[in-house]
C-alpha cells in the first residue's frame, strides 16, 4: 500500500485498540481520531510546521499529538507530506506524568514492532526509511525511538544515538530545558552538546498546560528564534514550540499565533457523540468546609479525617456516586497528606493505590499494570499482572511477588502529579481546594470517557469565616480565586470540560515578576561545556516560574545486598550503575534530610551512602560525605534495609515500620551475586564459571551462559573484582547481557562486544560511510554534509599514538586498532595507566593534527577541525592536555609546533569561539551530535 493522509484513521485505531478484560475472544473496538486531531495532522503534514497553540479541553485527546507526530513522519518518508521534525518532546510539569506520554509512545512502538495490520506494517516500513541504523534503531524491529527525561532518575541517553530516527521524548521542564541550554541536569558533560543540538534542530517541543511553565515557554521560543535568525541553515527544521492548553494566556507569546483545537462543530451530530460525551457529561460539585484547614505541613489530623470521611461517603452504597464500577479518586496538595490519607483508608478495609511524584517508575508501572480499571471506569477487575524487575538475583529471595491478579482498587490517592496528561478515568473525586486551573485539571481525570451519566466531585476547603494563608504549591490568592470560581460555575454542569471552557479558570498568580530570555552572549557562555567552573550555572531564571530550591529534584536508589566492605561495594556499584526504573524521584531538600539520617546511623543498617553523578572523569560513584554535596540530577544509593519509604514514597520522617521494597540491579539483563549475603548456595551457583575464569586469569568472559534458574540464555560478559592476595577469591559477580553492554557509550569508545578487536582503518571507514548515510537520511544540506563526513572519517585517527595502542593491547608490529576485544571497565582503566598515558588524555585532539594535513584547503576547515576535536564532547573550549602530550616519536616535524599553537597558545579556543559565532552554538552542537551518532551506531554494531 502507499501511505496517504486518509490512512490516519486506520493507524490511529490500530494503535488504540480497546478490549474489555472479559471479552478477550471478542473483536476489539477501534477508536478513531477526532476531527480536530485530523486537522492537526493535515496542518503538520501539509506545512511541515506544528501550530503555535493546541487549544483543547481536558479529555479531548491532546496526548494524541504522539500519533500525529509518528504518522506525519511516516508520510514524509513516503513522499506524501512535507519534511517534519524527527523528534517530538512532550514536556509536562509533573514528574510522574512524563510516564504517561512515554507509555503511550511505547504502546505505538510495540504495535509497530509486532502488528500485522497492513497500515502498521506500512508505517513501520516508511519510518525505517528515515533511520540510518542498520538494526532499525530497535533490535526487536521497531523504527520508533522512545526516551524519558525527568528529575531524580539516571538519564536516558540512547535517543541521541540516531538523529535520523523518528523519536518521542517524555520530559519534565527542568530536564528538557537544562538540556536545551547545554547544561543537562544529571547528564555527562560530554553528552550535553549532543543533547542540546538534537533538541534545538529537527525537533518540536509540546509544552503541556503551558500556563504552568511560562518561563520555560519564553526560553524555548527565544532559542527557536536564535537558531532561526542567527545560525546557519543546515537544511533541517529548527526548534518548533507548541503550547497546549484550554485557555492560552495572551502574555505568553510575542508573535502571531496559529491555533488548532476543538470547536463547537466538533461536538454536533451523531458522528461526534464520543467527544461530546467526554466534554459535556455533568460533574456536579459539592464544597465541604474542613474545620482545620492546614496552614502548614503536616496537616492536622482532623483535616485528614475530613478527607477520609468524604471518600467513605462516596464509597458507601447509596452515596453520591451511585454507579459503583471503577475506582474513586482522592487528590491532595502534599505528599505527606496523600500518605496519611492512604494509610487511613487502607485501615478501613479499602483497596488503596497511592500515586505521587516520588514513586519509582517500576512501582508506578506495577500499579498501572495491576489496575487497568484506572483507565476505564467501566472495568471492574485487573487482568495483567507484571512482576517488578524481571531480574534474577541469586542472593535475594525475599522480594518475590506472587503471580496472582491484584484486587481492583477502591480508591486512588494522588497528588497534583496526576493533574495533567494522565488518562485516568475515575468515577468520582474528593479533592482538596487548589487553584482554579488545578481544579479543572483534576476534574479532567473524572469520567474521562463519558461512560457515566454524571460523576460527583467533592472539594474540601477552608471555612469561609477563616482567612487562608499561603501554603505552597498554592498562594492564598490562588485558593481564594479557586473557591470563588467554583461558586460561579453552572450547578447542573459543574466541572464538565465544556462548562470549564465556557467559564475559564482565572490564571494562577505569577510566581515571579519578570520572565527572562537567553541572549547570544548567554549561549556563547553556556557552550563552554567542558570548561571547569567554580560553581555550576544556575538555570532557574530561564527554566522555572518558581525559583524555590524545593522545585529541584534528585534521585534515591536502594540496593541490596551490597558487600559489607565499602570499597567492594563501590566497585560493584561501578559495574551496575543506577537505572531510571529503580530510581525514586525526590525533592532536593527532602533527599538531603534522608541522607543526613542515613549518614547519622539512626537505624540498624550501615551508615553509608554513595553518590552517583555523570561527570567528565571515568569514575561516576563517590562516597557521600555530606548531604550538602547532593546536586540536582544526582542519584544517591543506600543499602536496602533503611526505612525511608511509606506506601512506596520516600518520606522525610522516620517511618513507623520498615517496608519490604523490591530492589533490582540497574537495567534488565543484569544478574548479581554477593558473597556476604548468600542464597542457599551462595556463589556456588557460579562455581564452575568462576573456576574457569580463575584458570585463565580473566576478568571477563564472552560466552553463552545457560541460566537455568531464570529459564533463559544470555549472551554476555562476566565482571568480577580481583583480589591481589588471592586472584581466585571473589566477593561479588555480575553477569551482563550484550544489549546492556552495547548501550554503554563509554564502553563502546574503546572496546567492542563483538569479541574481536577492530582495526582503525576499518572503523574509520565504517564511521565515514555511516555519517554519509545519516546525513542523506536527515537531509543535511550538501555544504554541511561534506564537512560532517570529513570529520567522521578523521575523528579517531589520533588513536595511532603508541601509548594508546598499548592500552588497547596491540603488539608494536600489529595493525593499528580502534577498539580492543571485550574487557571490563576496571581492566581498561588499569591498562591505560600502565601504558603511560596522562589522565584525561584524548585521542581526538591528536586526530586534529592528522586532519590539518589531510584536509588542507577544504571549505569550512575550522568547523571540520572543531567537529573532530569535540567528537567525544571534550575541548569545548579548553582541552584536558597540553600539546606536547599529543605527539609521539616519528610524528611529522611540524606537529609539535602546531600542537603548541592549538592547545597551549589558545588557537583551539579561538576556533571553537569563531565557529560558535559564525555557524551557531546549537548548529555546531547538532553537527557534533551527527558525527558522534555515526560513531556510536557503528560501535554498537561491533565495528
Amino acid at each position: 500500500m502507499s501511505l496517504t493522509l486518509s490512512d490516519f484513521a486506520d493507524f490511529f485505531g490500530a494503535v488504540n485498540e480497546e478490549r474489555r478484560p472479559n471479552e478477550r475472544d471478542q473483536p476489539s473496538k477501534r477508536i478513531g481520531p477526532f476531527a480536530w486531531q485530523k486537522r492537526l495532522l493535515e496542518q503538520v503534514a501539509m506545512t511541515g510546521r506544528w501550530p503555535d497553540v493546541i487549544s483543547a479541553p481536558t479529555g479531548s485527546g491532546k496526548s494524541a499529538v504522539v500519533e500525529v507526530h509518528v504518522f506525519a513522519n511516516a508520510l514524509a518518508a513516503a513522499g506524501a507530506a512535507k519534511r517534519v521534525p524527527r523528534r517530538l518532546a512532550m514536556v509536562v510539569d509533573r514528574r510522574a506524568l512524563v510516564d504517561s506520554h512515554v507509555v503511550r509512545a511505547e504502546r505505538i512502538r510495540d504495535a509497530l514492532r509486532a502488528g500485522t495490520d497492513p497500515v502498521l506494517q506500512e508505517v513501520k516500513r516508511c519510518l525505517s526509511l528515515l533511520t540510518s541504523a542498520t538494526d532499525a534503531t530497535d533490535p526487536d524491529g521497531s523504527p520508533l525511538v522512545v526516551a524519558e527525561l525527568r528529575g531524580g532518575m539516571s538519564p536516558d541517553s540512547g535517543w541521541i544515538d540516531d538523529p535520523s530516527a523518528c523519536t518521542v521524548i517524555g520530559a519534565t521542564p527542568d530536564m528538557w530545558g537544562s538540556r536545551l541550554l547545554l547544561r543537562g541536569y544529571g547528564a555527562r558533560p560530554q553528552a550535553r552538546p549532543r543533547e542540546a543540538g538534537l533538541l534545538a534542530y529537527d525537533a518540536a517541543m509540546v509544552l503541556d498546560e503551558s500556563h504552568l511553565n511560562r518561563q520555560l515557554l519564553r526560553t524555548a521560543q527565544r532559542v527557536a528564534e536564535l537558531t532561526e535568525r542567527f545560525e546557519q541553515d543546515l537544511g533541517v527544521p529548527t526548534l518548533q514550540v507548541v503550547q497546549t492548553t484550554a485557555t492560552p494566556a495572551a502574555d505568553d507569546v510575542s508573535h502571531p499565533q496559529s491555533v488548532i483545537g476543538v470547536e463547537q462543530a466538533d461536538l454536533d451530530g451523531v458522528d461526534h457523540d464520543e467527544l461530546a460525551r467526554r466534554l459535556t457529561r455533568p460533574k456536579p460539585v459539592t464544597f465541604v468546609e474542613s474545620p482545620s484547614w492546614p496552614s502548614r505541613i503536616p496537616a492536622p489530623q482532623s483535616h485528614i479525617d475530613t478527607l477520609v470521611q468524604q471518600v467513605l461517603e462516596l464509597c458507601r452504597p447509596g452515596g453520591s456516586s451511585t454507579q459503583q464500577t471503577g475506582p474513586l479518586g482522592c487528590m491532595v496538595n502534599h505528599v505527606d497528606t496523600a500518605v496519611r490519607v492512604a494509610r487511613q483508608l487502607k485501615e478501613r478495609g479499602l483497596e488503596v493505590g497511592c500515586w505521587v511524584g516520588r514513586k519509582r517508575p517500576m512501582d508506578i508501572d506495577k500499579l498501572l499494570k495491576d489496575h487497568s480499571e484506572l483507565f476505564d471506569s467501566g472495568k471492574s477487575n485487573a487482568t495483567d499482572v507484571k512482576k517488578p524487575g524481571e531480574l534474577f538475583d541469586p542472593s535475594t529471595t525475599d522480594d518475590s511477588v506472587p503471580d496472582t491478579p491484584a484486587p481492583p482498587l477502591d480508591v486512588l490517592v494522588a497528588t497534583q502529579t496526576v493533574e495533567v496528561g494522565v488518562d485516568l478515568d475515575l468515577r468520582g473525586l474528593v479533592t482538596e481546594l487548589a487553584s482554579a486551573s488545578a481544579l479543572a485539571q483534576r476534574c479532567g481525570r473524572v469520567n474521562r470517557r463519558g461512560r457515566l451519566d454524571e460523576a460527583p466531585v467533592v472539594v474540601v476547603g477552608p471555612q469561609a469565616s477563616k482567612p487562608i494563608r499561603d501554603l505552597p504549591p498554592y498562594s492564598a490568592a490562588d485558593l481564594e480565586e479557586g473557591r470563588a470560581w467554583l461558586a460561579r460555575l453552572e450547578p447542573a454542569q459543574g466541572l464538565s470540560p465544556w462548562a470549564v471552557r465556557s467559564m475559564p479558570p482565572p490564571p494562577a498568580a505569577k510566581r515571579r515578576l519578570y520572565f527572562m530570555r537567553p541572549e547570544l552572549s548567554d549561549a556563547w557562555r553556556l557552550a563552554a561545556t567542558s570548561d571547569q567552573e567554580f560553581e555550576d550555572e544556575s538555570l532557574g531564571l530561564w527554566l522555572r516560574d518558581d525559583l524555590e530550591d524545593d522545585a529541584l529534584t534528585a534521585g534515591l536508589v536502594l540496593r541490596g545486598p551490597l558487600p559489607l566492605d565499602d570499597s567492594e561495594s563501590m566497585e560493584l556499584l561501578l559495574a551496575t550503575p543506577p537505572h531510571p526504573d529503580e530510581t525514586y524521584p525526590v525533592k532536593l531538600g527532602d533527599l538531603r534530610i534522608v541522607a543526613d539520617r542515613v549518614l547519622a546511623g539512626d537505624s540498624t543498617d550501615r551508615a553509608r551512602a554513595f553518590l552517583y553523578r555523570q561527570q567528565s572523569r571515568e569514575e561516576t560513584f563517590t562516597f557521600l560525605r555530606s548531604s550538602s554535596d547532593i546536586r540536582p540530577g544526582d542519584v544517591v544509593v543506600i543499602d536496602k534495609g533503611h526505612a525511608v519509604t511509606e506506601h512506596g514514597v520516600v518520606v522525610t520522617e522516620l517511618p513507623s515500620r520498615r517496608e519490604t521494597v523490591q530492589t533490582v540491579w540497574g537495567p534488565d539483563r543484569v544478574w548479581v551475586a554477593v558473597r556476604d549475603h548468600p542464597a542457599p548456595d551462595g556463589l556456588a551457583f557460579w562455581s564452575d564459571i568462576l573456576r574457569d575464569l580463575a584458570e585463565v586469569g580473566a576478568e571477563s568472559a564472552q560466552a553463552e551462559f545457560d541460566l537455568q534458574t531464570v529459564g533463559t540464555t544470555v549472551q554476555g560478559k562476566i565482571t568480577v573484582p580481583r583480589s591481589e592476595e588471592d586472584p581466585t577469591e571473589f566477593s561479588w559477580l555480575v553477569v551482563t547481557g550484550d544489549e546492556v553492554n552495547n548501550a554503554d557509550e563509554s564502553v563502546r569508545q574503546e572496546w567492542t562486544t563483538s569479541g574481536d578487536s577492530v582495526p582503525l582503518d576499518k572503523h574509520s571507514e565504517a564511521v565515514r560511510d555511516r555519517a554519509e548515510l545519516m546525513t542523506v537520511r536527515i537531509g543535511l544540506s550538501p555544504e554541511w554534509r561534506q564537512v560532517t563526513i570529513d570529520a567522521a572519517a578523521c575523528h579517531d585517527l589520533g588513536k595511532d599514538h603508541p601509548g594508546f595502542q598499548r592500552a588497547l593491547g596491540q603488539a608494536p608490529a600489529g595493525p593499528l586498532l580502534a577498539k580492543s576485544a571485550t574487557r571490563t571497565p576496571q581492566q581498561l582503566r588499569a591498562d591505560k595507566r600502565a601504558a603511560g598515558l596522562p589522565r584525561g588524555w584524548r585521542h581526538e585532539h591528536r586526530s586534529v593534527l592528522h586532519a590539518l594535513g589531510q584536509l588542507e584547503g577544504r571549505p569550512h576547515l575550522n568547523l571540520t577541525l572543531r567537529l573532530i576535536g569535540t567528537s567525544h564532547g571534550y575541548g569545548r573550549a579548553l582541552t584536558p592536555q597540553r600539546g606536547k602530550e599529543l605527539c609521539a616519536p616519528g610524528d611529522p616535524a611540524e606537529w609539535q609546533s602546531r600542537a603548541d599553537e592549538l592547545y597551549d597558545f589558545g588557537e583551539w579556543a579561538s576556533i571553537v569561539g569563531e565557529t560558535d559565532r559564525t555557524i551557531g552554538v546549537w548548529a555546531c552542537a547538532y553537527l557534533e551530535a551527527v558525527v558522534r551518532a555515526a560513531d556510536c551506531q557503528v560501535s554498537r554494531e561491533g565495528s
